[in-house]
This record gives C-alpha cells, sequence and structure tokens, in this order.
C-alpha cells in the first residue's frame, strides 16, 4: 500500500485496534513479554468469535476481521506504530511471517526480532485514542 499523509481505518480494523487497546489498558498486554500478546483465536474471541471469512485458519479468519486492514493502516501512516505484531501464534509466541514480510523483514534470518520488540513496545506506549474514535 502507498504511503499517504491519511489512511481511513476500516470499521474491522477498528474494531481490531479496540480490542488490542483494551487489553494493553488492562495491563494483560505486557513489554518484552510474548507469552502476553494476544493469539489470533484469543483476537477472535474477543471480537464475538465471528464465524464469516475464511475458516481453514484462524490467522486466516483474523486477516479477514481486520488484522490485514489494521496492518496496512499502521503501515501506510506516518508515525504509526505496528501494533499488529502484538497479535502471535499461539505456538511460536510470534507474529506471522506476513506480517514480518509486509513490514519490510527477512523471516527466516530472524533479524526482525528486535524491531519487532521495539515496534510492540511503540504500540504498549502510543496514545491510541484518537483513532478509537
Amino acid at each position: 500500500m502507498k504511503k499517504s499523509a491519511h489512511v481511513a481505518l476500516s470499521q474491522k480494523g477498528k474494531a481490531l485496534l479496540k480490542v488490542i487497546c483494551d487489553k494493553i489498558r488492562d495491563g494483560h498486554i505486557l513489554k518484552q513479554k510474548p507469552e502476553t500478546f494476544l493469539t489470533y483465536s484469543g483476537a477472535l474471541h474477543l471480537l464475538g468469535d465471528p464465524l464469516d471469512g475464511p475458516s481453514h485458519t484462524e490467522g486466516a479468519r483474523l486477516q479477514y476481521h481486520g488484522l490485514t486492514d489494521l496492518n496496512e493502516w499502521s503501515m501506510a501512516t506516518p508515525g504509526i506504530p505496528k501494533v499488529t505484531g502484538l497479535i502471535v501464534n499461539m505456538d511460536s509466541l510470534q507474529p506471522s511471517k506476513g506480517y514480518v514480510e509486509s513490514n519490510g523483514h527477512t523471516y527466516q534470518h530472524m533479524e526482525w526480532i528486535g524491531w519487532w520488540m521495539k515496534e510492540t513496545d511503540k504500540a504498549i506506549e502510543f496514545d491510541w485514542s484518537e483513532y478509537l474514535k
């Protein structure tokens, strides 16, 4: 997606951002602790367990329910931390290869881990209130 000064966040993306922000505000998501980050299934549950969209994996279903929109919006909006890094695979406790590569990193070399942790720290500290209106 081309970077621009203003990109609107979809309703699905905004709903997912609210779920993430609620968990940050409640103190459930902590800096530098991926084990506290949301899982794909956990995020879907907090969105009300929507059944529409792809069903082959929870990650694919969550992409349909705002994950892709939120990731693309965060990439296209200057100054916004890559907040979707706070959603991880339940087994690896890491974001998907798609998240890593869409943000300009090579997944297999693991160099992206330091960048990811910095982005998640920024996302936890960021004031999201104006984007939740």
